[in-house]
């Protein structure tokens, strides 16, 4: 099916005989009545820099039509119109929009199809007296038939996986061969950011299409239930699986597509989702260090934090003074910020009480604050998720701005390369069974979920220190079966501070050699691994270092490690705390103290008696005297003695 031809062709000449009314024809975002306002907002102080450095970027270089076309209705330069103009045609005259398609060559359009439908669309609205008629028509024959319909394609069969017959990536496609086994991706790319990306693309086509398509309708039907769909995701506390930088992306999309339907047709999808809890979520996640200034916690292979067109929108329609705090203060800008700033927001910085979160994701973090030299402690348990690595009970720390363990990304999406140990649990600050970790798959379908599931089974705040434990033992039993129970106990002392970590595993029958792997952040290649002695070490950034110290039974010793891909020039350092000898069980207490480059080391004595474990820990003359009762799967702790209180 295809554009009625004669439809478009009296709109064509209708539209003529009226250049001054072209401007804008689908409204889609905004319109002309709100140029004043967006205006504004790029002479205003908290974006005035961003607007200058998205003027100053390079069409030429990066073909980025969309940028021009959005400064050009700013700023009104000629120049940028016919840049935009030259590059929104060269992509309108690609072959095809879609990597995707199904065996029978019918083409899908996921994340690449909705991004260039995305930004056809939005050029054509901006870009309209500026394109001849045939231009016009060209543009939406592409939108319609490179763009809406091969999205189409893909929600529909996210709605009916039992008719896709098979999808797979188009010949020459770049990714071929990553993925080997593509017979779940109905369901699998239905239930994370792809599904979101899509209903940006195909609303802002569609809405530019209007009615002069016969297979409209069925797009907007498929449209309006993906959208509430996709909001699903999110979890009733406002987290998301894909985390933090995955969320970013698909609101990119999402909330184009609300925006335009809410415009065009009046639907307000905003509370399908619980968008103030995801600003919750956002903040406790946020991870600000030397290496990214808006990090965020990197569970899994998501990066930064939130950018603040998505801050900015939710405080727009909540008047949410947290979400305005976010976007002006933790956050990268987008061009779509511009549109959706509204200064009389008031900021108002996070509260005390959001410090310590554990997540309906079973994801508990702490914090001392939202500053780069802030302390952020976070542990991954709970279920598997897109874009997982093998980490259930790995931990991340951060402090005096340097991250002292580290979750390594970006990591390779390809299973067939050698790289892909490091999405393992070897690849993470967790326990290892005989080398072993917690079951992954081979990347045979991409970096889908695993099988792997953790729970947080005890968390708590006490006057000087916060605490928590994780069960890990059905991950560990489905590469190890003979795995009784694994379990990571984590108490913070955060006014000190340090932190200790209690790892108790128990076989049934054989006894094996257990080991505990700690991570240089290595993404700069900046830092250094110093190993004391059997029960003593150090992991060194530039700006701060990590003392830690071992013990337990059976015995433990300490080497300095390092995973090497020659290929893409990459080595990832760490160091493995071992048993000494295999047992059917073990425990091992390990103290961590982050410190500053010219801070002395603790001193801390970890002793056993008949009955129970005892750490005296002795910092510039303070003390902590904590005892461990090893009595069953979780060992028990007592706090005797803090010094280190508010």
């Amino acid at each position: 099916m295809k554009i009625n031809r004669s439809a478009w062709s009296a709109l064509m000449v209708t539209l003529c005989l009226t250049p001054a009314a072209l401007a804008f024809p689908n409204d889609l975002l905004f319109s002309e009545a709100d140029l004043p306002r967006i205006r504004a907002n790029t002479e205003d102080p908290a974006l005035r820099a961003y607007w200058r450095e998205l003027r100053d970027k390079d069409i030429h270089a990066d073909k980025d039509f969309l940028r021009e076309a959005f400064i050009y209705v700013i700023d009104g330069e000629e120049e940028r119109a016919q840049n935009a103009l030259k590059y929104l045609m060269e992509t309108v005259r690609l072959d095809r929009w879609h990597h995707w398609q199904d065996r029978d060559g019918t083409p899908v359009g996921f994340l690449r199809t909705a991004a260039k439908t995305a930004s056809v669309a939005l050029a054509y609205d901006w870009l309209y007296p500026h394109l001849s008629p045939a231009d016009r028509a060209e543009v939406l024959d592409a939108l319609a038939n490179k763009g809406c319909q091969p999205m189409y394609h893909g929600l529909y069969g996210m709605k009916h996986p039992d008719e896709v017959l098979g999808w797979e990536f188009v010949p020459g496609s770049p990714f071929m061969g990553v993925v080997q086994d593509f017979s779940r991706f109905p369901h699998i790319l239905g239930h994370n950011n792809f599904r979101a990306v899509v209903n940006g693309g195909l609303a802002l086509g569609l809405f530019v299409i209007g009615d002069n398509d016969e297979r409209s309708a069925e797009w907007e039907a498929i449209l309006l239930e993906s959208i509430p769909f996709f909001n699903s995701l999110i979890q009733d506390d406002g987290s998301y699986d894909e985390a933090v930088s995955y969320i970013n992306y698909a609101l990119k999309y999402q909330i184009m597509a609300m925006e335009v339907v809410k415009r065009k047709r009046g639907i307000d999808f905003f509370d399908t989702a619980n968008f103030t809890g995801l600003i919750d979520f956002v903040l406790a996640m946020y991870l600000p260090n030397h290496l990214e200034r808006h990090g965020s916690i990197s569970f899994g292979d998501a990066g930064p934090s939130l950018e603040s067109f998505a801050a900015f929108w939710i405080a727009h329609e909540t008047r949410d003074s947290q979400a305005q705090h976010l976007g002006l203060n933790y956050a990268n800008h987008y061009w779509s910020s511009f549109l959706y700033y509204d200064p009389s927001v008031r900021p108002a910085p996070p509260t005390d009480g959001n410090n310590f979160v554990e997540t309906e994701l079973d994801w508990v973090i702490y914090r001392t604050g939202y500053e780069v030299d802030d302390l952020v402690l976070a542990m991954r348990s709970g279920a598997p998720m897109n874009h997982e690595h093998a980490d259930r009970n790995s931990i991340m720390l951060k402090a005096y701005g340097e991250i002292l363990l580290a979750d390594t990304v970006p990591l390779t999406y390809d299973g067939r390369t050698p790289e892909w140990v490091m999405r393992t649990a070897q690849g993470h600050n967790m326990i290892l069974i005989d080398g072993q970790g917690i079951e992954y798959h081979d990347g045979r379908e991409g970096v889908n979920a695993s099988r792997s599931s953790a729970k947080i089974v005890r968390r708590g705040e006490r006057s000087g220190h916060v605490f928590w434990t994780s069960d890990a033992t059905p991950a560990y039993a489905l590469i190890t079966p003979d795995v009784r129970s694994v379990t990571r106990s984590v108490i913070l002392f955060p006014t000190a501070p340090c932190l200790i970590v209690i790892d108790k595993v128990t076989k049934t029958s054989d006894p094996s050699v257990i080991s505990a792997r700690w991570h240089l952040e290595s993404k700069d290649q900046n830092g250094s691994i110093h190993v004391e002695d059997a029960n003593r070490f150090t992991i060194h950034r530039p700006n701060a270092r990590l003392h830690l110290q071992v013990a337990g039974p059976p015995g433990w010793s300490t080497r300095s490690g390092r995973l090497d891909f020659p290929a893409i020039e990459k080595e990832y350092h760490f160091a493995e705390t071992t048993s000494d000898q295999s047992a059917q069980e073990a425990l091992l207490i390990t103290v961590a103290t982050p410190l500053r480059p010219d801070e002395a080391d603790p001193v801390a004595a970890v002793s056993f008696d008949a009955s129970r474990w005892e750490i005296n820990y002795l910092k510039q003359g303070s003390r902590i005297k904590l005892q461990v009762h090893d009595r069953g799967p979780i060992p028990e702790f007592e706090v005797i003695r803090n010094d280190f209180r508010p």
